[in-house]
C-alpha cells in the first residue's frame, strides 16, 4: 500500500518579515495541527491537500513501503543518540582527567611546601621568661601606692589587709546593677 508524506513548509529561510517568517500551523487531516517543518503520513491525497501544496503550504511526496520508512527513521534517531552518548562520555572523562590532574597538582604543592616549611623552621618558645621576671620587678619598683589607715601608713601593698576589713555600717555600702540598656547574651 503506498503511503504519502505531507510536509509543512510554511517557513522560508531568509524571509525576516511577514507570516512565512515563523511559519505558521496547517491541517490536513481532521483535528491535527502540524507546525512547520513537521509531517504527517497519509494514506489518500485529497483535492484540499493537492490544493494546499500548490499554494506552497505543504509538500507532498510518495513513500514506498512504511515499515521501511519507519525503520530508517529509527536508525537515524539511534544513530543521533549514540553520537550524543559518546559525546558525553568523552567530555565525563575530560573533565575527571582535569580534576585528577588538579589535585595531583595541588597535593604536590603542599608537599613541596610542607618540606620547605621543615627546613626552614626553628622551634623556639615565644616566651623569655627572664625577661618577664626583670619587666615584674621593674614595675614593682615603680609602684608608688601607699595606704593609710591602721597601722598601714608606710605599706606598698594597697591590699594587703583587705581580708579583714570591717564595713562601718556592718553591710556592704553598694549594689552593683546591670544597666538597662544592655542585651543579654544568649
Amino acid at each position: 500500500m503506498t503511503h504519502y508524506k505531507i510536509t509543512n513548509t510554511t517557513k522560508h529561510p531568509g524571509v525576516t518579515k511577514g507570516q512565512h517568517r515563523n511559519g505558521f500551523f496547517v491541517t490536513v487531516v481532521k483535528a491535527k495541527l502540524m507546525g512547520p517543518g513537521r509531517h504527517i503520513l497519509v494514506e489518500k491525497i485529497t483535492p484540499g491537500m493537492l490544493a494546499m501544496q500548490r499554494k506552497g503550504y505543504v509538500s507532498i511526496t510518495e513513500v514506498g513501503d512504511i515499515n521501511l520508512e519507519v525503520k530508517k527513521e529509527v536508525e537515524h534517531i539511534e544513530k543521533q543518540n549514540e553520537a550524543r552518548r559518546v559525546e558525553q562520555e568523552a567530555g565525563l572523562k575530560n573533565k575527571a582527567n582535569v580534576k585528577a590532574q588538579a589535585t595531583k597538582t595541588q597535593n604536590a604543592k603542599d608537599r613541596a611546601e610542607a618540606e620547605s616549611l621543615k627546613k626552614d623552621s626553628v622551634v623556639e618558645s615565644s616566651l623569655d621568661k627572664a625577661a618577664m621576671k626583670e619587666q615584674v620587678k621593674e614595675s614593682a619598683a615603680r609602684n608608688n601606692a601607699s595606704v593609710s589607715g591602721n597601722g598601714l601608713e608606710n605599706s606598698t601593698d594597697p591590699l594587703a589587709d583587705v581580708e579583714e576589713a570591717i564595713s562601718p555600717d556592718g553591710e556592704p555600702n553598694f549594689v552593683v546593677k546591670a544597666g538597662k540598656n544592655r542585651r543579654k547574651n544568649k
